[in-house]
Parts: structure tokens; C-alpha cells; sequence
């Protein structure tokens, strides 16, 4: 190994010689991580990891359930889950794709089994990035990471629904205009058939829920019985419903 691993967190390299080359966080970044997947949610007033809002337009789509890690604020650089996502947007890092996969899998499995959902009978998908994002950054990192998690729970990543040109980065939007943006951002094949199938549909971050919503219904209507949003980071906003 010419050049040791790095924290994602913080940028320490780690010691070659410690016998951990799959490292992702130190352990004072660590230790930030576990304290924000520990942190309450400001409307049910459980740990965020535990959580169990789901935002109003994924709620008023038919998702069922929504996992997420930790918290996020994109105006925030200092914290830890906010300079790993960050990462993740900017670098393909598998390291990093298999700890966020890993820090989300526990919950993961034990909602399935609370929706009475079998996991032979799952797949997981993903809300793809725009294509002007990949190309300058050479990553989609919801791609990434839900292959990762395909990985861990043994099912299958498919590349189900497709990004339409001329839609805008929601991050850059309003509350108005992601909800205006998402009517014609995605599409999905009508040969795509999911009858009776349990879809896990990931997103790395997210906020007001517009772009899982808007793919929830599109997963819907090639016959998915249920979906269930997972997401590293949940920005903190006052449109949820607690089930």
C-alpha cells in the first residue's frame, strides 16, 4: 500500500501497520457518529437512528416505513455524517459506501421483519443523480452505497428508475420547486415488472422527501406491494408524520 487510508471524517491517515486497512472514521470521528445517530428527532423525540417520521409526501406516495443514520445539514461542513456524505458526493469510496451500508443494515433487517416483508422477496433500488453530477464528479453515490447494501443483505441492486434530462439539483431548490422539479425528473421502463415484490429505495440524503416520493409512486405502478425509503442523512424539517 503506497499511500495509507484516510479518515473520511477528518483526513488522518491511519497507521498501515494497525492491522485495519478497511477503516473509514477514526475514533474520535467515530465517536461523533455514533453521538448524531444518537442525537432526537425534533418531532417524535427518538434517536434518529430509531426514527420513525416519514416525510408527508413519501407518507401521501404509499411508503410504508423510512430508515435513516444520522442527521444532515448541507450548510454544516464541521460535523462528521455531513463531511462523509460530502465525500461520498465527490469520490467514488467504496470504504465508505460499505460503512454507510453497515451502519443502516441492522435496522434495516429488523423493519422488513416488522412489515412482514421477506427478504428473498426484496430488491433494493435508487434515486439516481442527475447526469451532469456524475460526469463532473464521477459518482452516483446512491448507487454506490445501495450496491453495498445489496451486498450486506444478499439481494439484488437494480438499476430501475431513470434520471429524465433537463431536471435541476434539488438541493439548489425550494420547497415549490422540488415539488415542481420531481413531476417530470424521473422515469421508469414499462417493462420493469415488481408484482408482490418488497423495494427497498434508497437516497443518500434526505429532505423535503419530493424525489422518493415521486419514485415510490413510479415503483407502485410496475406492481411493487410495498416500498421502504432508507437514507444515510435526514435533514431536520417540520413535514413529517410520526407512525
Amino acid at each position: 500500500m503506497i499511500f495509507p487510508p484516510k479518515c473520511v471524517g477528518c483526513g488522518e491517515l491511519f497507521d498501515i501497520f494497525d492491522g485495519s486497512p478497511d477503516l473509514v472514521l477514526c475514533e474520535r470521528c467515530m465517536n461523533h457518529w455514533l453521538a448524531a445517530k444518537s442525537q432526537r428527532c425534533r418531532e417524535c423525540n427518538v434517536p434518529i437512528g430509531l426514527c420513525r417520521c416519514i416525510p408527508n409526501p413519501m407518507l401521501r406516495s404509499g411508503v410504508c416505513d423510512f430508515i435513516k443514520a444520522v442527521p444532515y445539514d448541507v450548510n454544516n461542513r464541521s460535523s462528521v455524517q455531513d463531511r462523509f456524505i460530502y465525500r461520498m458526493k465527490h469520490k467514488r469510496d467504496e470504504r465508505a459506501a460499505c460503512f454507510a451500508a453497515e451502519q443502516l443494515c441492522d435496522e434495516l433487517l429488523r423493519r422488513l421483519a416488522e412489515n412482514n416483508c421477506e427478504l428473498g422477496n426484496t430488491v433494493i433500488t435508487y434515486v439516481p443523480r442527475i447526469r451532469k453530477a456524475i460526469t463532473e464528479n464521477g459518482v452516483d453515490q446512491s448507487e454506490c452505497i445501495a450496491s453495498s447494501i445489496g451486498k450486506v443483505l444478499k439481494i439484488p441492486c437494480l438499476n430501475l428508475i431513470e434520471r429524465c434530462r433537463g431536471g435541476r439539483e434539488q438541493k439548489k431548490l425550494t420547497l415549490r420547486e422540488r415539488k415542481e422539479n420531481v413531476r417530470n425528473a424521473f422515469n421508469i421502463s414499462n417493462e420493469v415488472r415488481l408484482d408482490g415484490r418488497t423495494v427497498l429505495l434508497f437516497d443518500d440524503v434526505v429532505t423535503t422527501g419530493s424525489s422518493m416520493a415521486r419514485c415510490a409512486e413510479l415503483l407502485f405502478g410496475v406492481g411493487a406491494e410495498k416500498v421502504i425509503s432508507v437514507a444515510v442523512g435526514k435533514t431536520n424539517r417540520k413535514n413529517v408524520q410520526t407512525r
